[in-house]
């Protein structure tokens, strides 16, 4: 069986889409004030472009 293409089926974008998305709400929320107290110094995610 051959592997999927992902960007045949349109979901390489929508993970991208998905993934920049909770990178932006962390992003806002640690700058809004942190109130779940996230350790800016351990995030490891990294925004994917497309």
């Amino acid at each position: 069986m051959e592997d999927i293409n992902l960007h045949f089926t349109g979901d390489l974008h929508a993970m991208t889409a998905a993934n920049n998305l909770i990178s932006a709400c962390i992003d806002n929320h640690i700058h809004q004030g942190n109130a779940l107290r996230i350790d800016s110094r351990q995030i490891t995610w990294k925004e994917l472009s497309t």
